[in-house]
C-alpha cells in the first residue's frame, strides 16, 4: 500500500519537464501558496498548505498538471481532455511492472494568479489499490525569494 500511495503522491505533486503541448492559458511565474485537501480510499489525508517557487515549469502546463511518473519504470500516456474555456483537463494512464495508475486532472485558471485543481487517481498493484481524490487552490503570492547563500 505504501508503494501505491507514494506513486500517487508523486503523480499529484511532483512536476516534470515533459515537452507536451502547452495550453494557451498562462500562469504567472513566482511564489505560489498551494492548499490541498485529499482523501485516500475515502479516508481524509492531512491537509497540505505550502509555498513553492514556480518558474520554468509553468511554461508547460500539461507537464506540470499531469506529470510523468518519476523514479519508477513505467509507460505513460497523457491525453488532453475536452474542457470549457479557462479550464484544462488531462488524463494520465501509466503502467509498469506490477502496477497501474489512471489519473484525471481538471484545472480552472481563474486568472494568471489564481487556479483551482481537482485530481482523481486510481492506483493498483497486486493485492492493493488506492483511490486518491484531491482538490487544491493556489494563489500567486509574489516574486520568488532569492536563495540563501
Amino acid at each position: 500500500m505504501r508503494r501505491i500511495l507514494l506513486l500517487t503522491v508523486t503523480l499529484l505533486l511532483i512536476p516534470s519537464y515533459d515537452s507536451a503541448t502547452a495550453a494557451p492559458e498562462q500562469l504567472e511565474q513566482g511564489l505560489w501558496r498551494i492548499m490541498v485537501t485529499s482523501t485516500t480510499n475515502g479516508k481524509p489525508d492531512p491537509k497540505q498548505d505550502f509555498k513553492v517557487c514556480l518558474g520554468e515549469e509553468l511554461k508547460d502546463l500539461a507537464a506540470y498538471f499531469a506529470p510523468q511518473l518519476e523514479g519508477v519504470q513505467a509507460t505513460c500516456k497523457r491525453t488532453r481532455q475536452p474542457e470549457a474555456a479557462g479550464k484544462l483537463g488531462y488524463r494520465l494512464q501509466c503502467s509498469g511492472e506490477g502496477f497501474t495508475v489512471d489519473g484525471l486532472t481538471s484545472v480552472t485558471i481563474e486568472n494568471s494568479r489564481h487556479f483551482t485543481v481537482s485530481i482523481r487517481t486510481d492506483s493498483r498493484a497486486p493485492g492493493e489499490s488506492a483511490i486518491v481524490a484531491a482538490k487544491g487552490e493556489a494563489h500567486w503570492v509574489g516574486a520568488c525569494e532569492p536563495a540563501e547563500k
